[in-house]
């Protein structure tokens, strides 16, 4: 079978696992702000991006899908559905550019099936956009250090500076390629300093077309130095992290195998070492570390940043380095099967992932509120940011009062409690949906239950986004709160089908 057919198999496994069950999960909550902002007209999209910490591409092109297929759950997951299996694809040809077709093929039969690769796809966010357009500058810059061309030359301007408008962390993506450059400069086969000439050229070229952003970016910059929710990291963290790329740790030894390996400069048989231009290590390794290497450090120097996912341009990488440490084994059988191992060995947490839910569930938590809650009730959404962004997405019934509490702000002091006791004065019964609890979060649940004491709370435990070992954790529950005596609220049907809300 040729390597073209070969590879337009792996695509279509991509996009078949990509596409099944795109809506079978509700949204979680950065689906949820990503669809309200898309869902504005393309001028408030774009404000409201920059009012954020993003640059505003994917929500200009989600703004597009959403006008043209609809705001449902796998209407606005399309677009990073695509985004990622082009990316398969792109992978498959940067593979066959830089270390043959071998290499290429099997790096992308690893993208294909990597459940954190599958995940982003079937997520209404910018992050398989972002490992997607990182592919498509990647190859770009490789057609031009190779040629030359002006026409390549304009397609990495293009997309770099797409990239760049994509996700923030991008700059750490440039700086590898920078790096990749800088290195590559010193064995040059053409004179140096016109060489270096057109390179900056190229990058002044970026920056020009990034520029009308830079200002916007300054913002955003200052108000994450000033305090934003992700935790300072750790090297269990970033262990973690390790572990998310390989999915189990049994995968992460064997990826770990390969990519030693794959580190090592290739020596095709019987030949000399790769002489080519600039060598496929001076290309991978800044790739692979600095996306990741460089969140890591600016956590500590800047302000914390690190999460997987913002890593996730470096997954490719991996895939290349693993995939030439496999292609370095010798004899017609053990590539073979040592790739057919790996791909298996990548797959097999694709089963956990469509056996449990890994999203928030708030499909299933505003369901069962519509169903169980009384016209008039009163229903508080903590955090109150929840409130226009999923719990609005989900809810139908407009004879309900619904309100974020508080509003505004996260934690929750003196003033937020005089406020509750107002709002329930007076009531027989308040619904609380919880998630996403800040400081304080525990004086809410008290003093409601001292005015209405008779509480019943449902839970909706989902998996961590992370495929390492953990127990599923309750990020969204329903709660309702009562006067004792009252009629009961009904108790709804789990899964097993027996009632549950049990009294506290």
């Amino acid at each position: 079978m040729r390597p073209r057919a070969i590879l337009v198999v792996v695509v279509a496994v991509a996009l078949a696992l990509r596409l099944f069950g795109l809506g079978r999960e509700s949204l979680w909550l950065d689906e949820g702000v990503a669809i309200r902002m898309a869902s504005l007209p393309l001028r408030q999209t774009i404000a409201a991006t920059a009012a954020d910490v993003h640059p505003p591409l994917f929500r200009a092109l989600l703004h597009v899908v959403i006008a043209l297929g609809g705001r449902s759950e796998a209407a606005a997951r399309l677009l990073s559905a695509l985004a990622g299996t082009l990316a398969v694809l792109l992978l498959g040809r940067i593979g066959t550019r830089l270390s043959g077709s071998f290499v290429g093929l099997g790096a992308a039969g690893l993208l294909a099936v990597s459940p954190l690769a599958v995940q982003y796809a079937q997520d209404a966010t910018s992050y398989s956009l972002y490992m997607c357009v990182a592919l498509v500058s990647y190859l770009y810059l490789l057609r031009w250090l190779e040629r030359r061309r002006t026409v390549d030359g304009v397609g990495y301007v293009l997309a770099t500076s797409a990239l760049l408008y994509t996700h923030n962390t991008a700059w750490f993506v440039v700086v590898a390629q920078w790096t990749t450059f800088g290195m590559a400069l010193l064995r040059a086969p053409t004179p140096r300093p016109q060489l270096a000439l057109r390179w900056i050229l190229l990058q002044a070229a970026t920056m020009a077309l990034y520029a009308p952003w830079a200002s916007v970016l300054a913002r955003q910059l200052g108000a994450v130095s000033t305090g934003f929710w992700i935790p300072t990291p750790t090297l269990r963290t970033l262990g973690s992290t390790l572990l998310d790329y390989a999915g189990t740790p049994w995968m992460l030894a064997a990826l770990g195998i390969a990519t030693l390996a794959g580190l090592v400069p290739v020596r095709p048989r019987g030949e000399e070492l790769n002489t080519a231009w600039p060598a496929p290590e001076l290309v991978l390794v800044p790739w692979l570390v600095l996306p990741v290497a460089l969140p890591f450090l600016a956590s500590y120097v800047f302000a914390p940043i690190f999460l997987t996912r913002v890593t996730l341009a470096a997954l490719p990488a991996l895939c290349l380095v693993a995939m030439r440490g496999v292609s370095a084994l010798r004899g017609p059988v053990w590539r073979p099967v040592c790739t057919a191992l790996l791909v298996l060995g990548t797959a097999q947490p694709l089963i956990s992932y469509h056996r449990g839910p890994h999203k928030e569930r708030w499909r299933e938590a505003v369901s069962e509120l519509e169903t169980l809650a009384a016209p008039g009730d009163l229903v508080l959404v903590h955090a109150g940011f929840c409130k226009p962004n999923v719990v609005d997405y989900y809810l139908r019934r407009r004879d309900l009062e619904v309100d974020p509490f508080p509003e505004g702000h996260w934690a929750i002091g003196q003033a937020d409690v005089s406020d509750l006791k107002r709002r329930i004065a007076g009531r027989s019964r308040v619904w609380l949906l919880r998630s996403h609890e800040g400081e304080g979060s525990a004086i809410l649940g008290e003093t409601l239950a001292r005015a209405l004491p008779d509480v019943r709370e449902r839970s909706y435990p989902q998996a961590d986004y992370r495929w390492s070992p953990g127990p599923p954790h309750a990020g969204v529950a329903l709660v309702s709160y009562q006067e004792t005596g009252s009629d009961p609220v009904p108790a709804p049907v789990t899964e097993t089908g027996r009632g549950v809300m049990p009294k506290h």
